[in-house]
């Protein structure tokens, strides 16, 4: 939580990530529905879907771009 809102942080993370010299991204992410958020990086004009959601064993997952990712604490 920032300034009231939501942000997304993005860490590269391996080979690719080092190869490449990425670096940390953040993004707001702005509200549509429970769970589900619509964000856009710096710069670009089209907008993507940031899904908060739960597996039937509870695992908690953020699904961004092409990735499913699981919440660590």
């Amino acid at each position: 939580e920032r300034d009231g809102g939501l942000v997304l942080r993005i860490i590269p993370t391996g080979e690719v990530a080092l190869s490449t010299g990425a670096t940390v991204e953040e993004l707001e992410l702005h509200p549509v529905e429970q769970g589900l958020y619509a964000t856009r990086a710096p710069g670009e004009e089209t907008w993507m879907a940031a899904v908060f959601y739960s597996l039937p064993d509870g695992s908690e997952y953020l699904h961004y771009g092409a990735r499913a990712q699981p919440r660590k604490a």
